[in-house]
């Protein structure tokens, strides 16, 4: 036993079992005679790893905090022993989420619903349809979900359940049926599991992306999950299954970095090498769904490794879903849930029922499974290395919209967030009938030119080295294919470090980003950092690995930490990989193309063209123009929604209805249709035209400007909304008498002496409701969604590094988070996003009418929190109390017009108010003096002008108040 081996059981932590992993070759009768002679069982061969055997010993505590230190030392005396680990529990997170939005009536995501498409195919999706339409449904093709279980007698997943595919490792037995509880808890694998091979045509639930595939579970997240049960489900009967399918992996919270043990290595390796006729097996992984947790799959050593294909989602209108998690070693997407008013996954659920609300990656990752079994059908040759090539060179990256594209040195778009693109099925299915095996894999490795580096904050570290990818080797790489890079280091604070590999051509890739709530002085201990990024770019030339922390204000200029050391390992190959056979004469057409289509067709009609010349109407035919109750996008004919009869198409491919369906109303100016006027709309006399209240007005009758109920801040007066009629200046407040007093330094607007609302420009923090320029010692800053400041709130038991819940820290500051899109805002009564009044452009809450920005042209009103329109000029709306600064966008309050009737106040009263102040402190001193210089004889006249005085001080304190 080594010295390493020894340290390494030192630091495994966790819950230690009474089983115990050990490699001893001589076949099974040399691990009996060991067991015996230590008191252990054997329990039998560990997968389909030869000479690796599970022991146990029965009066060892099944779980315990440490290890069995008297075994470790028994075993490490035993030549025959080459290896052995004592078993721990890992946790291990299922890659779900729930959410409670209205369930859908579609499967939008393989046809056409997604982003262009939101009301009706002919936006984008998988490409799934064109596969099944080339005669692919994924036949032949074995897939098992290794999860919790499955409902093998579900009506749906019944006919293609494959019981050779499937096991309980949980249970000890063959069957993998889940273990039912009241809440449900295990209904992960089942759902996955429908996603992938739900029967067609059977009048249940769905259609799997896969539907005549043979679809298997392995039940084995419903108990303790340590290295040997990971290494049993990797390896479970790998010569009959093709692809293994995984939503789960270490904890997605953003401080943790783990991966497989050496027995899932061990597994993940013999099934690429004798998996599947020795083509290898297809390992499936959700990249994980820690967004919000700022973590990255980085720090996930399964999704690190280059044998599984890490799969990321992306939401219906394309956008990045809120639990993403970027890293540098995510192949492909597809799609999954996104914000609340966005469509989640349908799929098969427990108790033989269907869900509509599958959400994550871990709705993803089994997509991506049904889609690559529809290519290997196509060609069941393709070994491990050519699905990957097929899955990168066929994603497309369009249907993204903020995918920070970078272009790499093969002039394709790569993403962090969603590697190559969105994946499709019809490429895949293409370029599978047309593949040919790409050449031997090479793996040229090449060590760091500097060891032993000091580290330190707010400074770059780079290091180049320069290789010619081991030319003119045995190993030698030419095409480039997976990246690794091993490091080693130490680090105070492991979060605040960023990692970037350049390579030769000039392509930039974040190996690894800031994680803000990874507090570990760990550091990294030879691990590797897996980049796609570089695919086929040849290696030769200098590469660039930079360190960077930028993050942590407070560590001190001091050394943070060492690194150790660092290399390179290039995988690829010295040929040329991708040469593509000529298309299958079924291909080229025998007939002429339809007048519509463009250069090439698949039949004669306008529904078998390639492209076409004008339009084409969503999953139909080209067209010269399109029909009535369509609208032009680009190039297709959209349908209009269900209550428009003719729309046309606005900016931001929207549509916009000219005339809704009978006994609808049409929302002016707006383009929608509704069945009636929404809050904040009125009817236009007894036309179908619902018409936007004033902007005063929250509800209204009649006419625009007949309200009935106001905006927050303002008053209902004869069926208009106005200012109340008395209000302190800006810097004042009201005190019990009703007088006008001044705020403490600092504060621009308050509600008594020590409660600031609101600071002046120069300072930017409220600290016990005051205004402070940054936060004290032991204070934390806090931005909330509700005000235009930042709070200081005290750090928990005086430790400043980390934030109150609800909130999430960036850059040493604690941001206010919120699930809802723009222009909702969360009730917490509701549970549920709810849309804001339409005066405001963002709000917060609990009320629509909370504004936190406004409109345009309406302005900002920071006293009132109110959206207002400014008076500037006389020809103003007379109801504000604002002037507006258009460079700020805001209103500054102390400027106004007096209202017939009310008293208002502004720059003149201001003025006057000094003016007055001024003359009564004159009169003061005077009368002081003449009371000096009287006091001794006329105690009667110094009585009379005091009370005078008193008298003069009151008026102006009143004209002051007005």
């Amino acid at each position: 036993m080594t010295e390493h081996m020894l340290l390494r059981k030192k630091l495994a932590s966790g819950v230690y079992l009474n089983e115990i992993a050990v490699h001893v070759p001589g076949g099974r009768s040399v691990v009996d005679r060991i067991a015996d002679r230590h008191g252990f069982i054997n329990r039998g061969q560990i997968g389909n790893l030869k000479d690796h055997y599970l022991l146990e010993h029965p009066h060892i505590h099944k779980r315990s905090t440490s290890p069995s230190h008297v075994h470790h030392a028994r075993f490490s005396q035993e030549p025959e022993i080459l290896w052995f680990e004592q078993q721990f529990v890992k946790k291990r997170v299922k890659r779900d989420l729930t959410f409670t939005d209205p369930l859908w009536v579609k499967q939008w995501y393989l046809y056409g619903g997604g982003r262009r498409g939101r009301n009706g195919p002919g936006g984008f999706d998988m490409g799934v349809a064109g596969a099944w339409k080339m005669g692919y449904s994924g036949k032949g093709v074995v897939i098992t979900i290794l999860d919790d279980g499955i409902e093998r007698d579900h009506p749906d997943l019944i006919g293609n359940y494959d019981p050779y595919a499937s096991t309980d490792i949980n249970g000890h037995d063959s069957d993998p049926m889940p273990r039912y509880d009241f809440s449900n808890e295990n209904r992960h694998g089942t759902r996955c599991a429908g996603e992938v091979a739900a029967k067609a045509n059977n009048s249940n639930c769905i259609v799997g992306v896969a539907f005549n595939s043979g679809i298997g579970g392995v039940r084995m997240l419903d108990g303790n999950v340590y290295d040997k049960v990971e290494a049993d489900s990797l390896s479970h009967n790998h010569t009959h299954v093709d692809i293994y399918s995984a939503s789960w992996g270490p904890d997605d919270d953003g401080r943790v970095v783990d991966g497989p043990g050496p027995l899932a290595k061990k597994s993940f390796v013999q099934g690429i090498k004798t998996g599947r006729g020795n083509k290898g097996n297809i390992f499936m992984w959700a990249s994980g769904n820690g967004g919000r947790a700022e973590d990255s799959c980085s720090c996930d050593g399964y999704t690190n490794s280059i044998y599984t294909l890490s799969i990321s989602s992306t939401s219906q209108n394309g956008g990045k879903p809120w639990y993403l998690e970027e890293c540098s070693s995510t192949l492909a997407t597809t799609y999954s849930s996104g914000a609340p008013d966005e469509h989640q996954i349908i799929t098969t659920d427990l108790r033989k029922r269907c869900t509509e609300t599958h959400t994550g990656t871990s709705a993803s990752a089994p997509l991506a499974a049904g889609l690559v079994a529809l290519a290997l059908e196509a060609n069941p040759s393709l070994t491990w290395r050519d699905v990957q090539y097929i899955t990168l060179l066929s994603a497309n990256p369009e249907p993204m919209a903020d995918g920070q594209w970078r272009e790499n040195g093969m002039g394709r778009k790569v993403s962090l967030r969603y590697g190559y693109g969105l994946m499709n099925a019809t490429g895949m299915v293409y370029l599978a009938e047309r593949w040919t095996t790409v050449p031997a894999q090479h793996i040229c490795t090449i060590n760091g030119s500097k060891q032993n580096v000091p580290l330190y904050k707010y400074t770059m570290f780079e290091n180049q080295v320069t290789t010619d990818g081991c030319a003119a080797k045995a190993n030698e790489v030419r095409y480039l294919e997976h990246v690794h890079v091993k490091i080693t280091l130490n680090y105070k604070r492991r979060g605040d470090l960023s990692i970037n590999l350049v390579s030769p051509s000039g392509t930039n890739s974040t190996i690894l980003p800031k994680r803000n709530r990874d507090m570990s002085d760990g550091g990294f201990k030879g691990w590797e950092f897996l980049s796609v990024h570089f695919w086929e770019e040849n290696p030769a030339g200098s590469w660039k690995l930079v360190i960077v922390d930028q993050i942590n204000p407070y560590a001190g200029n001091d050394q943070q930490g060492t690194l150790v050391n660092w290399s390179l390992v290039l995988y690829g190959t010295k040929d040329k990989p991708v040469n593509l056979k000529e298309a299958p004469s079924s291909v080229t057409p025998t007939y002429t193309c339809h007048s519509e289509c463009v250069d090439t067709c698949k039949g004669p009609n306008p529904e078998d063209c390639t492209s076409c010349k004008h339009y084409r109407i969503t999953d139909g035919p080209c067209v010269e123009r399109c029909p009535t109750a369509y609208r032009v996008d680009r190039d297709l004919c959209v349908p209009c929604s269900t209550n428009c009869q003719y729309c046309v198409t606005v900016p931001g491919s929207r549509e916009h209805c000219r005339q809704c369906k009978g006994g609808l109303f049409s929302i002016e100016n707006e383009g929608t249709c509704v069945s009636s006027c929404p809050v904040g709309y009125f009817r236009v006399g007894t036309s179908s035209v619902c018409r936007k209240c004033s902007q005063q007005c929250e509800s209204c009758e009649g006419t625009s400007s007949h309200c009935l109920k106001c905006v927050a801040a303002m008053v209902l007066k004869n069926n208009k909304c106005v200012l109340p009629p008395t209000l302190c200046p800006e810097g004042l407040y009201k005190n019990r008498m009703g007088h006008c007093q001044s705020c403490d330094p600092g504060c621009r607007i308050c509600d008594s002496p020590g409660q600031c609302v609101y600071c002046k420009n120069n300072f930017s923090y409220i600290q016990n409701g005051r205004c402070v320029t940054s936060c004290e010692k032991g204070y934390l800053p806090h931005v909330l969604q509700i005000a235009s400041h930042r709070e200081c709130r005290k750090c928990n038991q005086g430790v400043c590094n980390s934030c109150a819940n609800g909130f999430r820290m960036s850059n040493s500051v604690c941001f206010q988070e919120s699930a809802c899109s723009t222009n909702n805002f969360y009730d917490w009564v509701a549970m549920s996003c709810r849309a804001c009044h339409q005066n405001c452009n963002t709000c917060h809450g609990p009320e629509a009418t909370d504004c936190n920005s406004c409109r345009s042209p309406l302005m900002f009103h920071p006293y009132l929190q109110a959206c207002l329109s400014c008076c500037v000029g006389s020809s103003q709306d007379t109801t504000s109390c604002c002037k507006c600064d258009i460079s700020k966008g805001k209103c500054i309050v102390g400027a106004s017009k007096n209202q017939k009737g009310e008293k208002g106040f502004g720059d003149a009263t201001v003025i006057l108010t000094v003016v007055v102040v001024v003359i009564a402190l004159v009169i003061i001193l005077l009368a002081a003096v003449i009371f000096f210089m009287l006091r001794n004889n006329q105690t009667t006249l110094n009585k009379i002008q005091t009370e005078k005085l008193s008298s003069v001080k009151y008026e102006r304190l009143a004209q002051n108040d007005i």
